[in-house]
């Protein structure tokens, strides 16, 4: 293998679509949500890094354990994640969307056109799709791939909500969070629609690779 290329919120940004938990949390999808506790306090920070404060809340939990608080977590992180399914499949219909053809990102796809590059996204989309570009094979998805609104509206699915989609913290956490019922699976390698292989796939691939692109 010659060429990997691992792909994050960066490219898809450069693309032109906006994928950032800025945009999330200033859209009407995010202000529909409940104003439970830890949802208010994503509101009221002057930070946009929504998986940092999930983060900061489980350590605050961690100090002083109750059943009452991990149920608020949780209900907080159903409903981001719920909403985080469906302001991100709006961000993916063709009618609507405009790329960005002189982005670096867009470039970067016509230019391995051809190759027998292998392509890892730490993101939702698939940009061959939402560049209308041929390529035989999707990229590894690590964190799950969301539905195209286009292919959804075509099978009548115009409602779906994709709860497939990998929001949480990584395992770097106190250890009483991985032992909770209620919490355990907000840590992104205990959520169930996690593909591990994945992961440790792309461990091997940056090993055996002569050119790697981030």
């Amino acid at each position: 293998m010659n060429n990997l290329i691992v792909l994050g919120n960066g490219f898809d940004i450069d693309l032109g679509l906006n994928t950032t938990f800025k945009a999330f949390r200033e859209s009407l999808e995010f202000r529909s949500i409940a104003d439970i506790p830890l949802i208010k306090k994503i509101r009221d920070n002057q930070w946009n890094d929504i998986e940092g404060k999930l983060r900061e809340e489980l350590i605050e939990y961690s100090k002083n354990p109750n059943d009452e608080w991990a149920e608020s977590i949780n209900h907080a992180w159903l409903m981001i994640t719920r909403h985080w399914g469906i302001y991100l499949p709006e961000l993916t219909d063709l009618d609507k969307i405009e790329i960005t053809k002189n982005s670096c990102a867009y470039n970067l796809l016509i230019a391995d056109q051809g190759h027998e590059s292998i392509w890892y996204t730490f993101n939702y989309t698939n940009p061959w799709y939402l560049c209308q570009l041929s390529k035989e094979t999707k990229p590894v998805f690590i964190h799950n791939e969301t539905v195209p609104l286009d292919w959804a509206k075509h099978h009548g699915l115009c409602y779906f909500i994709p709860m497939n989609l990998i929001f949480g913290v990584d395992s770097m956490i106190p250890y009483c969070i991985a032992q909770s019922e209620h919490l355990s699976h907000i840590i992104k390698v205990n959520n169930p629609d996690f593909n591990t292989k994945n992961k440790e796939n792309l461990q091997k691939d940056l090993k055996a690779a002569q050119n790697v692109v981030f």
